[in-house]
């Protein structure tokens, strides 16, 4: 009988997934799932990064109709495409008036800086 317990012992240790074939395995699932996150989260980020230029906006019914238009004739695809294209046009039409903001745009920055700095030696003395 002794042999006979030995040896069914030996077959169902033998039928068992080893004590390492069994960490491999999970060891493979964790590695799988962290990659699977890793993935994830640079989609999201990517999607956040998309997002953040996205911008709703409101138009008329004359804008729309002309939007239409212009996808109609085919000269754009979308109305998104053509919303891009006529604000470029009118960026460009008025890039002096860009120009002068911009120069103003810095003039307040460096007085805000001076401001700033003004403060602090407010503060200190």
């Amino acid at each position: 009988m002794t042999d006979e317990t030995t040896a069914t012992s030996a077959s169902e240790t033998a039928a068992r997934p080893t004590t390492s074939s069994g960490e491999d395995t999970w060891r493979a699932v964790l590695d799988g799932t962290v990659n699977l996150l890793e993935n994830l989260g640079e989609a999201l980020v990517k999607s956040a990064q998309d997002l953040s230029q996205l911008m709703v906006i409101r138009v008329d019914e004359d804008t729309r109709d002309r939007l239409d238009m212009l996808v109609e004739a085919e000269v754009i695809k979308t109305r998104r495409e053509g919303v891009s294209y006529l604000l470029e046009a009118g960026i460009k039409a008025k890039s002096d008036a860009f120009t002068r903001i911009a120069a103003a745009r810095e003039r307040i920055t460096a007085l805000r800086t001076q401001l700033r700095e003004g403060v602090q030696d407010f503060r200190s003395a």
